[in-house]
């Protein structure tokens, strides 16, 4: 008589769930590393309102910002030996400015404060000769703009500080001939936005501060076919000094900022398909001009800023935006605001600068690494 081996029905089950389990587990996108951050050299000079710009050879591009008077000083950050050397000086000083790296490797400085007031001033720094060289000026001196790279190679200036407060003017910078023209104009005249460029190179800009000084919750897209602008759908609140990162998905996340008599904890998504906004997880902390940096894996560190009287705080969040999460990390060594934070090849990011709590300009420096890597 032959022996028959049955399964029983309830083992079976037990298996199916575990396996399901499993399953869903491994479908689960990772949840983000979180990051460590160690001091490293600090910078030649103490700064704050500066640029970091990562070039093409690995290397990062520090120019101008401001201790106590605007800084005309750069230097390069080599991540292989993790020190700090001088570059050629800006012939202007430049605060509050833009550095836009171009198609070619050189890096375009636009406007900003020089210590005399706005500057229209720019010039162009060739990272294989250490020469900045001065270009066609703007046709508005300006600051606290944004500055785009195109698709097609040219830069869009807009926005920002003039003479008469918040403007409304747009400019578009020509690498080819080292010119700027006027492109339209804004439909809301802003300050301390963000703007992003799209997947299908429109660019979006998003809140900041109106001529009333009250800050505004509404967008608009530029149309580099046509020159315009237009309206958007508004965002859910009105932010200023925040910080806009386009998400690997394309689209737009806005984190960070102060409203019209309160900071923000809210973080809103862009979507270019259907041109609305939607909330998205909150952030653990309250804070405004921080950096967002996004990181190969698709989240997004947030970093230092200015908490209500505090100049600079050393919070660190990461948004995970498969979970729409945010969730706190190591904090930086250093409370700083006015600083930047680089990306780097090796996925570490490079903090560098800025003010401390009492609102010191600080030459100190770090670097951030996911306990991933």
């Amino acid at each position: 008589m032959k022996s028959h081996s049955h399964s029983h029905p309830f083992a079976l089950v037990i298996l199916l769930v575990l396996v399901a389990g499993v399953l869903a587990t491994w479908a689960q996108p990772c949840v983000a590393a979180p990051f460590r951050f160690m001091p490293i050299d600090s910078l030649a000079h103490a700064r704050a309102s500066h640029t970091a710009t990562l070039l093409p050879d690995g290397r990062v591009l520090v120019a101008g910002g401001a201790n106590v008077v605007a800084l005309a000083s750069a230097e390069l950050y080599d991540p292989v030996s993790g020190t700090w050397t001088d570059t050629n000086s800006l012939n202007t000083p430049h605060a509050g400015h833009t550095a836009t790296l171009l198609s070619d490797g050189k890096v375009l400085v636009a406007a900003g404060v020089d210590g005399q007031g706005f500057t229209a001033s720019a010039e162009l720094y060739d990272p294989a000769t250490g020469l900045w060289t001065p270009t066609g000026s703007l046709r508005v001196a300006r600051s606290n703009h944004t500055a785009t790279l195109l698709h097609d190679g040219r830069v869009l200036v807009a926005g920002g500080d003039d003479a008469g407060g918040a403007t409304a003017s747009a400019e578009l910078y020509d690498p080819a001939n080292g010119t700027w023209t006027l492109t339209g104009r804004l439909v809301m005249a802003r300050n301390s936005h963000t703007a992003t460029l799209l997947p299908d190179g429109k660019v979006l800009v998003a809140g900041g501060q109106a001529p009333s000084l009250y800050f505004l919750r509404s967008a608009e897209l530029y149309d580099p076919g046509s020159g315009m602008w237009t309206l958007t759908r508004d965002l859910h609140g009105p932010v200023g000094h925040h910080r806009a990162v386009l998400q690997l998905d394309g689209r737009a996340l806005v984190v960070g900022g102060i409203g019209n008599l309160s900071h923000f904890k809210r973080a809103e998504v862009y979507d270019p398909a259907s041109g609305t906004w939607s909330l998205t997880g909150q952030a653990r902390a309250e804070v405004y001009d921080p950096t967002a940096t996004l990181i190969p894996d698709g989240t997004v560190l947030v970093t230092g800023g200015s908490q209500f009287a505090i100049f600079g705080t050393a919070r660190a969040e990461i948004y995970d935006p498969a979970r729409a999460e945010w969730a706190t990390t190591g904090s930086l060594t250093t409370q700083r605001r006015g600083h930047t934070a680089t990306l780097l090849p090796n996925g570490q990011v490079l903090v560098a600068g800025g003010v401390d709590k009492v609102g010191i300009a600080m030459a100190t420096a770090e670097l951030g690494t996911s306990q991933g890597q």
